[in-house]
């Protein structure tokens, strides 16, 4: 038999659960993914996600590719152990991040909303689907700093 070259390598799956859709415009759906630069698996590399794969149907933003954030060197100096931060984003109908805003950044002044818009903007999106179309949707995520 002629040799075959190997198969590509298998990327790392994480789970994550679904978001909610928006189901007002002054409600946002919070992810529920966690993330913890501390090390482990909290947060992985990829998601595919479920539900509402039909034609014509009706569901929120899927996240497909999700990213750990660096601890910034200024936190890492000043020795914090950890910190969180809630950003607000939207999924655009290309599953891109825009417009990412910190809404809570705790503690302040350690640069940690500047990694956490900076890990965010790099994620990717499944879109909402509003009658089988693609749709942009505002969404939030806390974002957790912590140290070993």
């Amino acid at each position: 038999p002629p040799n075959r070259p190997p198969p590509p390598p298998e990327m790392e799956v994480a789970s994550t659960d679904r978001p909610q859709m928006e189901s007002s415009p002054m409600d946002m759906p919070k992810l529920d993914i966690p993330v913890n630069i501390g090390g482990g698996n909290a947060l992985g590399a990829y998601s595919t996600g479920s539900g509402g794969g039909g034609m014509g149907g009706n569901n929120g933003a899927i996240p497909l590719a999700t990213f750990e954030p660096m601890m910034p060197r200024k936190a890492a100096l000043a020795g914090l152990a950890s910190g969180k931060v809630l950003v607000e984003f939207t999924v655009t109908e290309r599953g891109t991040v825009s417009n990412v805003r910190i809404v809570k950044e705790d503690p302040r002044s350690y640069d940690l909303g500047k990694a956490a818009r900076q890990t965010i903007a790099k994620w990717t999106f499944k879109p909402a689907m509003v009658d089988g179309k693609p749709q942009a949707t505002r969404m939030q995520q806390e974002i957790e700093f912590a140290t070993n």
